[in-house]
């Protein structure tokens, strides 16, 4: 009778309190059970004058490039727009200095729109100006979007200001915003004084949603055993300040977009040709007045993954709910069919009661029907007898007269043929 079914959700919510509130009494200062004293490493040795031997340094290599090109014409990238003045639009993609993009500096706008390898989130763009005469670029506007033409607006990244050299000039972005399929590059100011304002060199970096989600996994991986066994003196800020647990909570949180947008081939070309560089990159950040605070796009695989990882801990709790729902199922069946029974049986009680009491009743009634049935047919029979009696006299005085008139028709009728004979006899 006290089974009370709740909801999925009640339930849900129900289980988590449960689980939430043997954690919330533990106390966090207290020792772990798995923590156990660090073993003395196997290289210790007892003599104090043994020499220790010294490692031999290992060959570092070689490192060609470190950084993908998601602007380059190896991978596929293309140029989708410019502005009407601009020409050699697509040397911008190549590593070759001796092409360019040529600009007018009298133009209005100044522009170019580069469709990226892949869907990225734009980590920096490298810029750069290796023509003699002509303008530098000195205040550029960068601006994304996941399709072409960009029906929901640009997402600005940021203004910078470059430096007027004749270098390679890097502008690292603070805040990808989404995950980019075309890069938009405006040049609003020039340093100078000069008729052309060329560009020789573009270079988008950034980071896949493949290399994302492998960065994420690496950051969830648990430490390795050496990590616990450190001392009280080598905990981090965060973790003596008690920040790690707001800031594994602190996720960033962007629009879900539609699957189609990224399930597109993923190019990736190792055919990379590094130019080497005349001069030291320089590293511009966003002005701040300009600087964007947005959240950044998750990726589609960390969706996937949480949406699998949600589903996943949905099925389980399903099950339980199931479970536990089917026990409450199997204790309402056995208190109804208890109940049923109490029921039935008293309605079998409740039924031959009534059927002794009728039964009793019927018997009263038929032996009062046959003593009046028995009084009634004696005083018919009574009266009967008495009416066969009066209709015998009836009858006997009946047949009396019936005898009297007899005579009488008798004596009338010889009276009749009397005068008959005596008319007869005087009219002769």
């Amino acid at each position: 009778d006290d089974c009370k079914f709740l909801s999925f959700e009640e339930w849900k919510k129900l289980k988590e309190a449960d689980t939430k509130a043997p954690l919330s009494k533990a106390q966090p200062g207290g020792p772990l059970p798995n923590q156990q004293a660090a073993p003395l490493p196997q290289n210790a040795s007892s003599s104090p004058h043994k020499p220790e031997q010294q490692p031999v340094p290992e060959d570092q290599g070689r490192v060609y490039k470190d950084k993908f090109n998601y602007a380059s014409g190896d991978c596929a990238a293309t140029i989708v727009e410019t502005n009407s003045d601009a020409k050699g639009a697509a040397a911008i993609l190549t590593e070759v200095k001796d092409s360019y993009l040529l600009n007018k500096c009298l133009a209005a706008s100044q522009f170019v729109v580069i469709e990226l390898c892949q869907d990225i989130l734009v980590g920096s763009v490298v810029m750069g100006n290796f023509e003699l005469f002509s303008l530098m670029f000195r205040t550029v506007k960068f601006s994304v979007a996941d399709r072409f033409p960009a029906t929901q607006g640009w997402h600005d990244l940021g203004l910078f200001e470059a430096q007027n050299i004749r270098a390679i000039q890097t502008f690292d972005i603070a805040s990808p915003l989404i995950w980019a399929r075309y890069l938009k590059i405006e040049v609003a100011s020039h340093y100078g004084n000069e008729f052309y304002c060329p560009i020789s060199l573009v270079r988008v970096h950034g980071k896949t949603m493949m290399e994302e989600i492998k960065d994420s996994d690496r950051s969830t991986q648990p430490a390795p055993a050496e990590t616990s066994r450190a001392s009280p003196a080598q905990e981090t800020p965060a973790a003596a300040f008690g920040w790690e647990d707001g800031a594994a909570e602190c996720k960033v949180r962007g629009p879900f977009l539609a699957l189609d947008q990224y399930l597109r081939d993923l190019n990736y070309s190792a055919n990379y040709c590094d130019v080497p560089m005349m001069h030291t990159n320089v590293s511009h950040p966003a002005l701040p007045e300009t600087a964007s605070t947005k959240p950044t796009q998750e990726s589609i695989f960390q969706n996937i993954v949480k949406r699998l990882a949600l589903l996943e801990r949905n099925a389980t709790l399903s099950l339980l709910y199931v479970e536990e729902q089917s026990k409450l199922l199997l204790d309402a069946f056995f208190n109804l069919e208890n109940r049923q029974v109490r029921k039935f049986e008293h309605l079998l009680a409740h039924i031959n009661e009534t059927m002794y009491t009728q039964v009793h009743y019927l018997e009263r009634a038929v032996g009062q029907i046959k003593s009046d049935s028995i009084s009634m047919f004696r005083a018919q029979s009574a009266q009967a007898l008495r009416s066969i009696t009066g209709l015998r006299q009836e009858t006997r005085a009946f047949a009396g007269e019936i005898s009297f008139l007899r005579k009488l028709v008798v004596a009338d009728t010889l009276i009749i043929l009397a005068l008959l004979v005596y008319v007869i006899g005087t009219r002769e």
